[in-house]
This record gives structure tokens, sequence and C-alpha cells, in this order.
């Protein structure tokens, strides 16, 4: 089962709804934990995509907290795109590795979330 139908089964007497959000980062080598995305709510299902451009060593870790505090941790690295789709989504947050192959990590995001009201 998806993650998305187990999402319209949990959910029928309510109205789904989809936002995309995107965006840029540019980080400093060595920095952690810059939040991309955060809610008060958690979202019931959300498809993130992160592509790295450059980086300062191996790549950045990407960290998502769901609503019970459990964090989903998974790396990028330089010229690549990871997507993970994830449940009860609260904040998505990224880290620099730190080296000197360039002065910062940059690249692009994009984060289906679908939730209901």
């Amino acid at each position: 089962m998806s993650v998305v139908t187990w999402c319209f089964d949990k959910e029928k007497e309510k109205k789904a709804i989809t936002d995309c959000i995107s965006g840029h980062f540019s980080i400093g080598c060595g920095e952690e934990n810059v939040v991309l995305w955060e809610t008060s709510k958690s979202v019931a299902a959300c498809t993130l995509s992160v592509f790295l451009a450059e980086s300062c060593g191996e790549g950045v870790t990407v960290q998502v907290v769901d609503k019970k505090g459990c964090v989903e941790t998974f790396t990028v690295t330089t010229n690549n795109t990871r997507s993970r789709t994830l449940k009860h989504v609260k904040e998505i947050s990224i880290s620099c590795d730190p080296g000197d192959l360039s002065s910062v990590c940059y690249g692009r995001y994009c984060c289906d979330l679908h939730y209901f009201i």
C-alpha cells in the first residue's frame, strides 16, 4: 500500500489538499541543521527531492523529523538527486559536510505535501 493510499483510507471524511514547495539552499561548510521547512502540525505525507549542485565535502545530510520526534536521515552527494516519501512530517533540515572542495553547499529542494482539512 502506498503512503498516499494509506493517507486517503485513513482520512476519507476530510478534504485532501496538496501543496508543492520548492527552493534553493546555500549553506556554509560545516553548518548543521539548517531548517528548509517546518510546520506546527504534521502533514500526512511528503515526497521530498533534494538536488545537490556543489558541496564542501562528500555531500549534504537531510534530516526529516516526524510528529513523534523520530528523525530519518539520508545523504545526497554532489550532482545527484535523492527522493523520499515520508509520513507525518513536521520539519526538514539540511547539514553541509565540512571540507575544502567549495566554500558552500548549494542546490535545490522540492516537497509535495499532502494533508487533510
